[in-house]
């Protein structure tokens, strides 16, 4: 999921700018939240 996620920021920014540990943590911390969020509404 982090690697799909991380590939989605780097295609829509161009592949240009930033950086794909950049890309990598930033998908990484969404991803988190996202099970987090999920595990507290049930």
């Amino acid at each position: 999921m982090i690697v799909e996620a991380a590939y989605y920021r780097a295609e829509k920014r161009g592949y240009s700018g930033g950086s794909e540990q950049e890309d990598w943590l930033l998908a990484e911390q969404e991803i988190y939240q996202q099970f987090s969020a999920s595990t507290m509404a049930h």
